[in-house]
């Protein structure tokens, strides 16, 4: 299941008990978890050409990760596990980010962070030791 912590600025896991609880109850009958971004609305604009296009063209203004830097990243990923770990009481079971688009600082801010899976449009892998575990598109 992939949750986002404060959907748009006007959805936020802090101020909905209820879902907190089903998030919980889910969580406990072995529903994985998967942090997917903070907002999911892209608030940086792409410095290359060919981001630009697929923050364009591949998601509705929704690629969060694919223009923000390494710091941003770290933090609302650290921020959004958290989050969801106390909700829960178990750990996510990895990261995906809105759209499947990630940038060079989201990149960096995976690895840092130590989730042990992530998934883009074309395969899985394992952040921290860079491993693919397996390939395949995903339909968006």
């Amino acid at each position: 299941m992939l949750v986002v912590p404060d959907f748009w600025g006007i959805a936020s896991l802090t101020k909905a008990p209820a879902f907190r609880r089903s998030l919980r109850s889910w969580s406990d009958q072995g529903v994985e978890i998967f942090l997917h971004g903070w907002r999911h609305r892209a608030e940086h604009i792409p410095q290359s050409r060919y981001d630009r296009f697929r923050g364009k063209y591949l998601t509705a203004g929704e690629g969060e990760f694919l223009a923000m830097d390494q710091v941003t990243a770290t933090r609302k990923m650290r921020d959004g596990r958290k989050l969801i770990e106390d909700i829960t009481g178990s750990p996510v079971s990895g990261f995906i980010a809105p759209a499947w688009l990630y940038g060079t600082g989201a990149h960096e801010a995976l690895a840092e962070v130590g989730f042990a899976l992530a998934e883009d449009h074309m395969h899985v892998w394992n952040p921290v030791s860079g491993e693919t575990l397996a390939t395949g598109p995903v339909v968006t």
